[in-house]
């Protein structure tokens, strides 16, 4: 005890000397004095609540100060290089949907709605953004320090569903650490609390709401986890809508495993909530009332996605996805969800336009989501529906990864920011893996070698195609 505890305040403290002195060489004094309690804070808070929990751990809190020194420092760069160097604070340079969101939200904060107003499929995060500006706070630094609060609280909320879903077991605390150390892994994910983007609501909501589905069945404390639902809900309803769909079938494997007759007025009662959620939800996105997946997916009523060179080879291999039948897209779903996982090459171009969020290259260090993929991948190759595998833990397995399959069946796999709120969920899988892996036999020790030797050779190939998509056109 006496180690974790040096080991959590050198943490800590080294966390916040990186942090603050970042800041202050980067930014006038009086700026960064100004930001410094709140970043500071964001930090601190989830820190201390998983300092006290029942699964923390050293590798756990190591994670959690290496994202938020990550985050942090990214996020420090990116308002130095926009709202200094390009902009100001009251008009920072902003691109693509930041500057939507941001626009909109000074609209709504002024009441000057109007047919000039930018479009976006969902209000959730504008108003967010208005809140800050109608409170007279236009810096849009406070409003990206709770994204970096946001994912940092995402990280304990995988740590404790793998205490919900696998029960205590000798080993739930280290593979809860574990699954933290993997998802802080995911810089696809992180760097997104660096910019002005609403994907960190989205990640911590979907889990939120998977927490607290696992919780109320198990009646444990009920009525924090009810208040954490509804939470949770009101965040996806305003924010993705779309994503409540999914979150059905979390609740499908939470309740209908192990049901017994006393869960069907509870179960219809998160039910209930869901829907009123998803109402709300559609009454607040551009889409309304129509039937907004069927469009979607089916009729291809979207716009192409492409992003650069390296998405070439894949136009030239699909053609025209969204003229597929929805049939023809399962049938390559595979192909779409590899393409998916491989996003973003390392070196995929990217047009050159003034105020890229530097951020970019921290969310283009792919090498680590790849690294973070093999114990994740290795979980549905050596223990999925295994005897030594919990049921509740494979089918949390099997609906993670069709929730992951969705964006990829939808965009033709080409967007995979859509299932960041997907992707800390198959940490749980890789955190299992970790904690097995010293009583691997021979066999599975054979098995897991040849993977990944297959795995480094055929995404060595992948991305030297992405890099020099002229090779095979």
């Amino acid at each position: 005890m006496k180690t974790l505890l040096r080991i959590g305040i050198s943490d800590v403290i080294l966390s916040m000397v990186i942090v603050a002195t970042v800041l202050l060489c980067l930014l006038p004094v009086g700026r960064a004095l100004t930001i410094l309690p709140m970043l500071l804070a964001v930090y601190l808070i989830p820190y201390i609540v998983y300092y006290k929990s029942d699964y923390y751990t050293a590798i756990g809190g190591i994670s959690l100060s290496v994202s938020y020194v990550m985050m942090a420092v990214f996020f420090i760069l990116n308002l130095w290089q926009s709202t200094i160097a390009l902009g100001s604070v009251q008009s920072p340079m902003l691109l693509y949907d930041a500057y939507s969101f941001h626009r909109l939200a000074h609209d709504l904060a002024y009441d000057t709605l109007s047919v000039h107003s930018p479009i976006v499929p969902y209000m959730g995060y504008s108003v967010f953004l208005s809140c800050w500006i109608s409170l007279g706070i236009e810096d849009i630094a406070f409003p990206i320090m709770i994204n970096i609060f946001m994912l940092l609280v995402a990280m304990l909320l995988v740590g404790h569903c793998v205490v919900l879903v696998v029960g205590r077991t000798y080993y739930t605390t280290r593979m809860a650490g574990y699954a933290m150390m993997l998802m802080a892994m995911i810089p696809g994910v992180m760097a997104n609390a660096t910019v002005l983007s609403k994907e960190p609501f989205v990640v911590v909501s979907m889990l939120m709401c998977i927490n607290a589905l696992y919780a109320i069945k198990q009646r444990h404390k009920v009525g924090i986890y009810i208040l954490m639902y509804i939470v949770g809900l009101l965040l996806l309803s305003m924010s993705r809508p779309t994503y409540i769909y999914v979150l059905l079938l979390f609740m499908a494997i939470a309740w209908l495993h192990g049901m017994k007759r006393s869960d069907i007025v509870p179960m219809c009662m998160v039910l209930g909530m869901m829907l009123v959620a998803l109402y709300i939800g559609v009454q607040n996105s551009w889409w309304g009332n129509g039937d907004y997946i069927a469009g979607y997916i089916v009729s291809g009523a979207h716009e192409s996605f492409s992003y650069g060179d390296s998405q070439t080879p894949l136009h030239k291999l699909l053609g025209d996805y969204d003229s597929y039948t929805l049939i023809g897209k399962l049938l390559i779903l595979p192909i779409t969800t590899a393409v998916q996982f491989m996003i973003p090459f390392p070196f995929e171009s990217v047009s050159d336009v003034l105020g890229i969020p530097i951020s970019t290259s921290y969310h283009r260090m792919s090498w680590m989501w790849y690294m973070a993929a093999i114990p994740m991948l290795l979980f549905y190759l050596l223990h999925w529906w295994r005897r030594d595998c919990d049921v509740k833990l494979s089918l949390m397995a099997l609906v993670s990864g069709m929730a992951y399959c969705v964006p990829a069946l939808i965009t033709g796999g080409v967007v995979s920011r859509y299932a960041f709120c997907f992707t800390p969920l198959l940490t749980i899988m890789g955190a299992y893996v970790l904690v097995q892996v010293r009583s691997y036999n021979r066999r599975q020790r054979r098995i897991a070698y040849v993977f990944v030797i297959s795995y480094t050779i055929l995404l060595s190939v992948a991305l030297l195609v992405g890099a020099n998509p002229s090779i095979i056109l």
